[in-house]
């Protein structure tokens, strides 16, 4: 009998043990969630590559560029007046830039980042297919520091790759990729929008007919980022990131 329980008890230690009935099973320890500190870092360093890159290509482009085809007169360069201090302005596409890779939500970023490029490429065929060109100001009669400033602008963006205006294309698809984040970042970040296309303008970086061209390119870049996010979550069932 003392042989047989033995068996007994031996035998049952090594069948596999059953939950009783109606007892949730053990979950294992959640891991610590990740911050979201670490996710703003990782876009926001994704956002300035990418701008780097852009500039990078845009320079390569200037070189590139034919000579120009067509000089615009007087009358439609002095639609706005020419006004220095509004450089700081037309500087403000660069942290806005980073900012709005920051506040896009993280399954967005990769859509915003194909808008940018979308615009970007259209853009830079533009300057090659149609180079425009017109007369800059006289930045001797200018303040040294704006001078200054505005010569290094006038540098990397030459006056002969003027069409369309990338600035404000990437301008307007940061409103387009912030406009649902509240009605207050919306309206500001509008404004901001508004202020650097007149910028570009009052800096004489580019012309008006450059910033309708920038416009349509936001427009298109918009939409075709959104229609390849709509044929991805048609085919998964999900949005796509």
């Amino acid at each position: 009998m003392i042989e047989r329980r033995i068996l007994s008890e031996f035998l049952s230690g090594l069948a596999p043990r059953r939950r009783p009935l109606g007892r949730a099973p053990e979950r294992a320890p959640e891991r610590a969630a990740v911050p979201e500190v670490s996710t703003f870092t990782g876009r926001a360093a994704l956002t300035a590559a990418l701008a780097a890159a852009g500039l990078t290509v845009h320079l390569t482009v200037q070189r590139l560029a034919p000579p120009p085809i067509w000089r615009a007169g007087e009358p439609l360069v002095g639609v706005l007046p020419f006004l220095p201090w509004t450089v700081w302005i037309y500087l403000l596409f660069f942290p806005l830039l980073v900012v709005t890779g920051v506040l896009v939500p993280a399954g967005r970023w990769r859509r915003l980042a194909l808008a940018w490029s979308l615009a970007s490429v259209a853009s830079w065929l533009l300057v090659l297919l149609v180079p425009v060109t017109f007369a800059r100001p006289d930045l001797s009669r200018v303040d040294p520091l704006h001078a200054w400033v505005l010569g290094r602008v006038y540098g990397l963006d030459a006056a002969h790759v003027t069409f369309p205006c990338l600035h404000s294309a990437v301008t307007w698809i940061c409103w387009h990729a912030l406009r649902d984040r509240g009605p207050k970042l919306r309206a500001g970040v509008f404004a901001l929008a508004v202020a650097i296309t007149l910028s570009t303008m009052t800096t004489r970086q580019h012309l008006a007919t450059d910033n309708a061209a920038g416009l349509i390119i936001a427009w298109a870049s918009a939409r075709t980022a959104l229609s390849v996010r709509g044929a991805a979550t048609a085919r998964t069932g999900r949005d796509s990131p």
